[in-house]
């Protein structure tokens, strides 16, 4: 989906038998992505970087 700026929004949630994570990743328009990770039993983390488009 789109937030209010345009931006790509993917968000999905991933399970263990020790945690669930709540992944969100940002795409914005010049290719700079951020991934925010939470977690219910640790710390949260995040990511931040550029994409790298291939054409084949």
């Amino acid at each position: 989906k789109l937030d209010k700026k345009g931006n790509s929004v993917i968000t999905f949630t991933a399970r263990n038998p020790e945690d669930k994570f709540d992944f969100r990743v940002k795409v914005y328009s010049n290719g700079s992505t951020s991934i925010d990770v939470n977690m219910q039993n640790r710390q949260s983390i995040s990511f931040q970087g550029e994409l790298d488009v291939k054409e084949e």
